[in-house]
């Protein structure tokens, strides 16, 4: 059950999130023009939003998600704004766990909504086991009964995975329930700030 409560100061407005954490937040797309989908990310995380210049993205096409790696990485050192929280939807679920694997010094964590991976590609299980960015997986389940096999894999499969379901809501649980969705994803990447400056990377 999700039991989230309010974020925001409802007496001046303007306290967010986003004001709070000391890493960016950055939304990671597989398709340009779809940036609408992480509106309720951008305004109460104070997100950026990035995807890339040309449509191609395809979780089946191996040097496709390996080029969207590379270009999310440039993107992001270029920008100076290393080390930050992604956060993905959906098919991008690979890339951005491919980021984590190949870049970690890139991210302080990572949030996954529905994540929509292919479970018999034996590469993704060998990625999972290179994951050591935190990792909060959220997952819709609109009925008792939903089939949330796939996010499981992802959050048990990594090596610093949290796994938190939101019941009575459809995918993706950013776009139908965002004020439980924001409150996990900010509570979760406060965590990672903290075991960051703990255990800052040499």
């Amino acid at each position: 059950m999700d039991h989230s409560a309010a974020l925001i100061d409802e007496l001046s407005g303007e306290d967010t999130a986003g004001n709070r954490l000391r890493d960016l937040v950055l939304c990671l797309d597989g398709t340009p023009g779809q940036g609408s989908q992480f509106l309720d990310q951008t305004g109460f995380l104070r997100a950026g939003y990035w995807a890339p210049a040309t449509a191609g993205y395809d979780i089946h096409d191996r040097a496709g998600v390996e080029q969207w790696v590379e270009n999310a990485a440039a993107h992001i050192r270029a920008e100076g704004i290393a080390p930050l929280h992604a956060l993905v939807a959906g098919d991008v679920a690979y890339g951005a766990l491919l980021l984590g694997a190949r870049h970690p010094e890139l991210l302080t964590s990572l949030v996954i909504s529905d994540p929509l991976v292919d479970e018999n590609d034996e590469q993704y299980w060998d990625t999972l086991r290179d994951v050591h960015v935190p990792t909060l997986v959220i997952a819709s389940a609109p009925e008792p009964d939903t089939d949330i096999t796939k996010p499981q894999t992802v959050a048990g499969g990594v090596d610093n995975g949290v796994f938190v379901i939101i019941d009575g809501t459809s995918a993706p649980a950013h776009r139908t329930r965002p004020a439980s969705f924001n409150e996990w994803a900010s509570s979760f990447m406060t965590i990672a700030e903290g075991l960051r400056a703990l255990h800052p990377a040499e």
